[in-house]
């Protein structure tokens, strides 16, 4: 159990199988779910978003203060009273993990928190970029609060100009966490797209949550661009926040021959 405070965004991370143990079937693959204080289930996760791992995690931002609870599992045990299997063999070797719990910090560097102030361009939250170990970029984190089933947000970017390129050309990469008490406890986003900040109200290239809340996008790196998300008319959830994993990407090959 742990104390929070309503509007904390929350990362909750375990890590069982690690980097040395990456979807060994011989470790515990967790499953870790989210109470309120009173028994209600706010988010559960079985795997993170990108599955790099079988290790959970949840980010998500508590509705009101009080006290939490964390119910980690295995597999398994998560998975038979859904009629579900998990990977073989049941029992493990591996059965240690160790849990992580912290605040956001909206000024660490490849993490971004929308605040709310309007639906245009010019009021748009600036993402950022950390640089990784290769030389290149770390995938980053964003996250907003819906104002009513109507808001648009609006963050703006810029690929850092020196993020390794393949092929000729870059992009970016948006996926966005799905919501409801199976997920994060969040709401969906009905539809997100892309702009060249030079002609922000023209998309190039745009996705709906039934598509799986992803897009992925070339852009020249160095420009400016904006990434609109659209709240769902149709969904009014209690607690209307969102998570999204963003990365620069590397361009797929050209086709080179175009007479043949």
């Amino acid at each position: 159990s742990f104390e929070g405070a309503a509007g904390d965004a929350m990362a909750v991370r375990l890590v069982a199988q690690g980097e040395d143990h990456i979807f060994d079937n011989e470790y515990i693959d967790t499953v870790v779910t989210l109470y309120d204080g009173a028994g209600v289930q706010l988010a559960i996760n079985d795997d993170p978003y990108p599955r790099t791992t079988n290790d959970s995690e949840i980010y998500t931002v508590l509705p009101a203060d009080g006290t939490y609870h964390l119910k980690v599992e295995e597999c398994w045990n998560w998975a038979v009273t859904l009629g579900l299997s998990c990977a073989e063999p049941q029992n493990k070797t591996g059965t240690d993990y160790s849990l992580e719990i912290s605040v956001l910090d909206p000024a660490t560097a490849g993490y971004a928190e929308e605040v709310e102030t309007g639906n245009t361009a010019a009021e748009a939250t600036a993402l950022t970029f950390a640089a990784d170990a290769e030389g290149g970029y770390a995938t980053g984190l964003l996250h907003g609060t819906f104002g009513d089933t109507a808001d648009v947000d609006v963050f703006s970017f810029q690929v850092p100009a020196d993020s390794p390129v393949e092929n000729g050309r870059g992009g970016i990469f948006f996926g966005f966490y799905p919501g409801g008490e199976y997920s994060n406890g969040g709401a969906d986003a009905s539809l997100i797209w892309v702009a060249d900040a030079s002609a922000p109200d023209v998309a190039i290239a745009q996705s709906t949550n039934d598509l799986g809340g992803f897009i992925s996008v070339p852009v020249t790196f160095g420009a400016d661009y904006l990434l609109y998300v659209a709240h769902s008319e149709e969904e009014d959830t209690a607690n209307p926040f969102y998570f999204a994993r963003y990365a620069p990407t590397e361009g797929n090959p050209l086709e080179q021959d175009e007479a043949g």
